[in-house]
């Protein structure tokens, strides 16, 4: 299992300023774009009391957040991967499997969809999944890119968008749109996290904590449904 630390930044297009794609082109470190920007898709599993929720909000230094992901299409068929984000203090892992390729429609049970993937699951992973249900869906565009000296990553999306996932079911309709939210993400290794202030010295912008899980449950909270 690999840990690394990730920095993350959380703006908003009409603060002023520059936003975060124009500061990621401008650092001296030279971070060009490594992928076609695409569509990440998740749907977040909780505990009935959302304890991720609670964990995270709280600062438990060791969590666990529990997603499904796919990319491009929200609906239709695409192949999905289970995953576990880690946290341990500052630094973070991930645990994968794969579910496979499915197919997903608006309507659809998500407890039907995925019961049959689940269940082959490794024992002790199939036992979390058995304690958790939908929470939440959010889906929003992805940029790459690496410094020069590939030791370090980062991502910046924009276009975040939440769906309610009420009594399991999948809906078609947003349930919030950040259209001028960007959040960037600084991905680096454990062994380069001495020379991480000569990094971040250069962006003009405060560090945060913020979850797009976690925002994305209040937004939906706030609007009762949630």
């Amino acid at each position: 299992m690999e840990y690394r630390y990730e920095i993350k930044y959380l703006r908003c297009a009409d603060l002023g300023s520059i936003t975060l794609l124009e500061s990621i082109k401008r650092h001296p470190a030279v971070f060009t774009e490594i992928y076609s920007p695409r569509r990440v898709n998740n749907i977040y599993f909780d505990t009935l009391n959302f304890d991720a929720v609670e964990e995270n909000v709280s600062g438990y230094a060791n969590r666990r957040k529990v997603r499904v992901r796919w990319y491009g299409d929200r609906f239709g068929q695409n192949y999905f991967t289970l995953e576990f984000k880690n946290k341990a203090g500052l630094v973070g892992s991930k645990d994968r499997y794969s579910l496979g390729t499915m197919e997903l429609a608006s309507g659809n049970s998500l407890s039907k969809v995925f019961s049959e993937c689940f269940s082959k699951l490794p024992l002790a992973t199939a036992e979390i999944m058995a304690g958790v249900k939908p929470s939440l869906m959010n889906s929003y565009s992805r940029s790459y890119f690496q410094s020069r000296c590939g030791r370090f990553r980062a991502t910046i999306d924009t276009d975040i968008t939440y769906f309610a996932v009420a009594q399991g079911l999948l809906s078609s309709k947003p349930s919030a749109v950040l259209e001028k939210t960007q959040v960037m993400e600084i991905k680096f290794s454990v062994a380069d996290h001495r020379v991480i202030d000569s990094l971040v010295r250069h962006f003009p912008f405060r560090v945060t904590k913020s979850s797009k899980y976690v925002n994305g449950i209040d937004l939906l909270s706030r609007q009762g449904l949630c």
